[in-house]
């Protein structure tokens, strides 16, 4: 396992999941004063940032730095298909049944799962991009 690729892969994908969850945090404000749900959702930043960086750029950087001899697949398009994988099996059906359970609003729910599927790609495809180059 090479330390020096895994700690720019996780500094480069770190600052990139950075700026996506701040964009979040002021598109999730705009969508919630147009939808007048503010006194029902609280956005919150550090917490998301935190969660989003052990799961989303620490784990996955860590998995493919191990896995990355054996792969048969390389640079960003690897990324973005094991981003897929993880938003396909393991966060659509969590957010459609936390949709249905909670009567969340369609547009934030929709919302968070495009902006979900944003951040798998970019993070897992600058892991991946940067472990090949």
């Amino acid at each position: 396992m090479n330390a020096q690729k895994l700690i720019l892969a996780v500094a480069v994908a770190g600052i990139a999941l950075l700026i996506l969850e701040y964009l979040r945090r002021i598109i999730s404000g705009i969508l919630i004063r147009r939808f007048e749900l503010g006194e029902t959702v609280e956005i919150q930043f550090l917490s998301s940032f935190l969660v989003n960086f052990v799961l989303c750029v620490m784990l996955p950087a860590v998995v493919y730095a191990a896995l990355y001899p054996i792969l048969p697949f390389t640079s960003f398009r690897s990324g973005f298909f094991i981003a897929l994988f993880v938003f396909g099996v393991g966060q659509l059906p969590l957010t459609i049944r936390t949709y249905n359970q909670f009567r969340l609003s369609s547009a934030l729910t929709a919302f968070e799962l495009f902006w979900n599927l944003l951040t798998l790609l970019v993070t897992l495809g600058a892991i991946t991009y940067l472990y090949h180059y």
